[in-house]
């Protein structure tokens, strides 16, 4: 049986969660796999973008003067590239499919950004403790566009 309940409220937002059976999610997952192959998801459209404006697009809303470090700190390594260039994965992932199912978006998913948490519920949980900025997006990626994560 399926139940729909408000979750606890963390970091001062509420969320509704909807809790499956271990059956009825095992049968909406089949059901959603025989709509929507794995092999969907190793497809990938190639976009048509210029990821120095994606950037600069990204500048426009920084404090001036800290850009130029932002660009020092990317050009110290690949990792601290791919690091500083989310906004660049996100656009390059919103013309793939998506599964409909809706996720928490963590472009910064390293070691570093999770924790444990007690819950209101007097438990331990393992959760992302960089919350700046953590849209939902679907299932297949992320995306930077208001009409895929919100």
């Amino acid at each position: 049986m399926t139940q729909v309940e408000r979750g606890p409220t963390a970091r001062g937002f509420s969320f509704a969660r909807t809790r499956f059976t271990l059956d009825d999610a095992r049968t909406r997952g089949r059901a959603l796999r025989a709509t929507f192959p794995r092999r969907a998801l190793a497809r990938f459209t190639q976009p048509d973008r210029d990821p120095i404006a994606i950037l600069e697009q990204q500048n426009a809303d920084r404090l001036t003067e800290l850009v130029p470090i932002r660009i020092g700190r990317m050009l110290e390594s690949p990792f601290s590239y791919y690091r500083g260039t989310a906004a660049v994965m996100a656009n390059d992932l919103a013309l793939d499919a998506s599964t409909g199912l809706d996720v928490v978006v963590c472009g910064d998913a390293h070691v570093s950004n999770f924790g444990l948490f007690a819950s209101p519920e007097r438990r331990v949980v393992f959760d992302l403790n960089d919350s700046t900025k953590l849209p939902t997006g679907h299932g297949s990626g992320m995306s930077s566009d208001s009409s895929r994560a919100h």
